[in-house]
């Protein structure tokens, strides 16, 4: 039998009449390969994969969708399968709680309250959304407030997924969708960004990027404008060093993070602890035009290192104009 971690029973915010906990747990300990093995307190049991965001943003013209869907998978003995999605703030996220708005296609119809934690039944073929819609205030003890923040909320966001068995533990799928509305209501801008799921994770990752240098950036309606934001997923306290190297494998800048503080372990997890965000203006002050006379920009690879060597999440955004693109990026070794 393959070891396991006590999980104790959902309180499940959007189980339906018609969703039946055997439809996404097992009596007996499956065979999860390279994924965790949960039990619950009822004795059954669930495969179960860890993600985060290292990045939502509500407020201030920021809302924040988090898309989930299960893709088609066999029923076992008659039964449809399905997971649940459990979606949380990040414990340093500069907002406690937050005003959302949940879709269930599978399970129930529209809902809304203010959570800092919230799950969903996804069972097969079948689709979720929870969109982030503003920012709360918090009691002094914690629990979450209905008053409405004017500030910009930010930080990681955790995800837990269980299933009863592996293939459809990895038929479940997530993004996270970033839309900004102007001061007169209509959206201008919106970028998806995948999760960055603990089994493929590290504590090496590169991705590109292309800035416009500062001299050059005023009344430039092209201006690239790069940010990034990291956050810490491992179980100590580490900073981030950061590297731009140019488009020969040259060295152009290193600066590190502040440290992070280390992530909450819960049992097989860690949910993504302190995080770190900036613009390439604000962080790097890149100001070499000569070495943008190609393109306008300033071309090349970008690297994040925890320094204790743990796993960290990176999210790398350039932007120019209306126009958001994240970067892919990819774990080194």
């Amino acid at each position: 039998m393959p070891a396991f971690s006590s999980k104790i029973l959902l309180t499940l915010t959007l189980l339906s009449g018609s969703v039946v906990w055997a439809q996404f747990t097992t009596p007996t300990a499956p065979d999860c390969g390279k994924y965790g093995v949960v039990r619950f307190t009822d004795g059954s049991y669930a495969c179960e994969r860890h993600a985060a965001f290292p990045w939502f943003a509500v407020g201030q013209g920021w809302q924040t969708q988090i898309s989930m869907y299960v893709a088609p998978v066999p029923r076992v003995n008659g039964q449809i399968r399905g997971v649940v999605f459990d979606l949380g703030l990040g414990p340093y996220s500069s907002t406690a709680c937050a005003l959302g708005r949940a879709i269930n296609n599978g399970a129930q119809p529209l809902q809304q309250g203010v959570f800092n934690e919230t799950n969903f039944i996804v069972l097969s073929s079948s689709s979720a959304r929870l969109d982030i819609q503003s920012s709360t205030f918090a009691f002094s003890n914690g629990s979450c407030s209905s008053q409405l923040s004017t500030a910009l909320g930010a930080g990681p966001f955790f995800v837990v997924i269980d299933a009863p068995d592996v293939q459809t533990l990895e038929a479940a799928n997530l993004q996270l969708i970033y839309l900004y509305a102007g001061a007169d209501g209509n959206q201008t801008r919106q970028v998806a960004v995948l999760p960055v799921f603990s089994d493929l994770s590290g504590p090496r990752w590169v991705s590109t990027f292309a800035e416009t240098p500062i001299p050059l950036k005023s009344g430039n309606p092209s201006s690239n404008d790069m940010s990034f934001a990291v956050t810490n997923t491992s179980s100590v306290p580490q900073f981030v060093a950061v590297f731009l190297y140019d488009a020969a494998g040259n060295l152009i800048v290193r600066k590190d993070t502040p440290v992070l503080p280390a992530g909450f372990v819960h049992g097989d997890q860690v949910i993504p602890g302190g995080y770190y965000a900036a613009t390439f203006a604000d962080f790097f002050a890149l100001s070499d035009t000569a070495a943008a006379t190609k393109t306008g920009t300033i071309d090349g690879s970008i690297q994040f290192l925890g320094s204790e060597s743990k796993p960290i999440a990176p999210l790398v955004v350039r932007n120019t104009g209306n126009s958001v693109t994240v970067l892919q990026q990819a774990v080194a070794q």
